[in-house]
């Protein structure tokens, strides 16, 4: 349980408390111990995901506020050595950005994210991005490889890397 408050309150993370006595009661097993978090304190936050992810031995990434999820809609092949990806992207103001990070929904912490450049069309929700044979050879963590075997309907982290006003 991550309670989260304010310290200027009388009752200090009082609904998370109440609600950690409440699955007591009813039998619940906290493998976590619960943590109080003052407003949006970081190192707070920092040692509540390591000891999640540590006790349930998966690797999270507690950042991925600025990354928004894209599905893939369609792929093409344009050679044995080259594919066009048109992906989806909702909510992601992307009309000024000249290139895309991409990085596997499914986290993986031996991934790093894979820059794609792009030329968004305003009027079109779909993005198109083009991956190669050389792409996969130069990301040595293996997400460009990873973008070649996409299937339509698959989902991806997405963030805005470039923009036509950046200097």
């Amino acid at each position: 349980m991550l309670a989260l408050g304010n310290r200027q309150y009388a009752d200090f993370c009082g609904f998370g408390k109440h609600l950690t006595q409440q699955l007591l009661r009813r039998g619940a097993d906290p493998r976590v111990p619960t943590t109080e978090l003052h407003r949006n304190d970081a190192a707070v936050f920092s040692h509540w995901w390591q000891k999640l992810s540590g006790t349930f031995g998966i690797a999270l990434e507690p950042d991925m506020s600025n990354w928004e999820v894209a599905t893939v809609m369609d792929t093409e092949w344009r050679s044995a050595s080259a594919l066009d990806l048109i992906f989806y992207i909702q909510c992601l103001e992307h009309e000024q950005a000249t290139a895309l990070r991409f990085k596997p929904k499914r986290k993986n912490p031996n991934l790093e994210p894979f820059v794609a450049e792009i030329n968004p069309a305003p009027s079109n929700p779909f993005t198109r991005i083009r991956v190669t044979a050389d792409h996969t050879k130069l990301d040595k963590s293996g997400t460009a490889k990873l973008l070649l075997s996409a299937q339509p309907g698959d989902k991806w982290h997405v963030q805005v890397t470039g923009s036509e006003n950046d200097n």
